[in-house]
């Protein structure tokens, strides 16, 4: 993952993704943990689409917490990048590409992550 490739508040919601997965005891950052913390921040795109679509945040929220849960716990270790997560990036900067963006933005993390094919995309 290349920092200069994220607008600055991707680069926020990445950080508030490793946040949540560190408070978890949790080692590996996943989808779940990215996904949570754009819905966890109100000003952002995503939740303002899903509140106009009659989606509530709040549910999916808590629809995510026993996915959350099924992650592993590791004391002490290096913070890392699950496999799912380091696709979703990958299909986050194919998608800044196809639509002729200079940044991978939090709209499009949020678009790769719906676009994944594990729980998270489901939730």
């Amino acid at each position: 993952m290349n920092p200069n490739n994220y607008t600055s508040q991707s680069s926020v919601i990445i950080q508030q993704a490793m946040e949540i997965a560190q408070e978890r005891g949790q080692q590996a950052i996943e989808t779940g943990h990215l996904l949570l913390a754009i819905l966890q921040d109100d000003t952002q795109t995503a939740s303002f689409l899903l509140k106009k679509l009659g989606v509530n945040p709040t549910q999916i929220q808590t629809a995510l917490g026993p996915i959350l849960n099924t992650y592993p716990k590791v004391s002490g270790d290096q913070a890392y990048a699950s496999n799912a997560l380091q696709q979703a990036l990958q299909r986050a900067d194919k998608l800044k590409a196809d639509f002729g963006d200079t940044y991978v933005s939090v709209e499009l993390l949020f678009l790769s992550l719906l676009d994944g094919n594990d729980s998270v995309a489901d939730a």
